[in-house]
């Protein structure tokens, strides 16, 4: 804690969280049993109902037919029938409305295929620490022991004074707990987001394990 000071600063990266693009109004609603389609938003354009355009370009490299997919919270529910080079394709097993730049969850431990520190995140931590310091960092769907490692070597020397907190959003996460503790200064429990791997009845004893 910085001296003088009477609270810390977190910062948290995006890192491997995944959201579509904005929509031309606040919310859109996304009809139950329509096809809907995820497509990598190389030109910042809005989203709508038969086109959720997404932060990743990489998606279509790990998902396969039969995925089940979540945006905002399980707000609404696609389930995968088609992947391609440029776009995902679901079809819409639960139907409702959902923000722009909702997140988008995905299960099975797909989220370690993604960049755990993306390029601009590195650019945030930077620009950040230039105006002023940061107590914590906090790493979201941390998935191994090697992750909080990677974060502090990022980090160098400077960085040395800030502590690294490991988000655990997964089941994957769960599972390697005791690894993830041991490499890092401390860990964040994220419920919300394990729901969607862990049964109701399962969650709260997971998360009496791991504290």
């Amino acid at each position: 804690m910085r001296p003088h000071k009477t609270c810390a600063l977190m910062l948290e990266t995006r890192g491997r969280e995944v959201r579509i693009s904005s929509f031309e109004t606040a919310t859109q609603r996304v009809r139950s049993g329509s096809t809907v389609s995820m497509v990598i938003d190389e030109y910042h354009l809005k989203s709508n109902d038969t086109q959720l355009r997404i932060s990743s370009n990489v998606i279509q490299r790990f998902l396969k037919p039969n995925d089940v997919i979540y945006f905002d919270d399980g707000k609404v529910v696609g389930i995968v029938i088609e992947v391609s080079a440029k776009e995902v394709k679901m079809e819409i097993k639960i139907g409702g409305s959902i923000k722009s730049n909702c997140n988008v969850r995905f299960t099975g431990g797909k989220h370690s295929n993604l960049e755990l520190v993306t390029k601009e995140d590195v650019e945030d931590i930077t620009a950040i620490s230039r105006l002023i310091m940061i107590d914590y960092l906090a790493i979201p769907f941390c998935n191994s022991g090697a992750d909080p490692m990677t974060v502090r070597e990022l980090l160098g020397p400077e960085g040395q004074h800030i502590k690294v907190l490991s988000k655990i959003d997964t089941l994957e996460g769960v599972q390697q707990f005791e690894n993830i503790l041991s490499q890092g200064d401390g860990t964040v429990f994220v419920r919300n987001e394990i729901q969607w791997e862990l049964p109701s009845e399962k969650l709260m004893l997971a998360q009496k394990w791991c504290i």
